[in-house]
């Protein structure tokens, strides 16, 4: 028997399988994580946004599009919340 791939995943989570989103989770979480922490430089803001990330895609899973690469829809994902704290960054530092 073979593992679901992600798409699969994706549906099952979709119909309210918590199981399956949990393993879209450890799939994915630390190539997230890393994409994060060379984003930030920040080991704590990573694991923070990389939780967030998931928590986000969780919630935006109606949403998802067949055709759409998961890995590629949670980094992107995890990018614009990434782009959010380096903007509030630079604000916090300009005042």
């Amino acid at each position: 028997m073979t593992a679901p791939d992600d798409g699969e995943l994706v549906a099952l989570a979709q119909r309210g399988d918590r199981r399956a989103f949990g393993a879209l989770v450890g799939r994915h979480q630390d190539r997230v994580f890393r994409f994060l922490q060379r984003m930030l430089g920040s080991r704590d803001e990573a694991v923070d946004l990389t939780q967030d990330t998931f928590m986000k895609a969780y919630e935006a899973l109606p949403a998802w599009r067949p055709q759409a690469s998961v890995g590629t829809w949670l980094l992107q994902i995890a990018r614009n919340a990434a782009l959010d704290v380096l903007r509030r960054r630079r604000l916090a530092e300009f005042v």
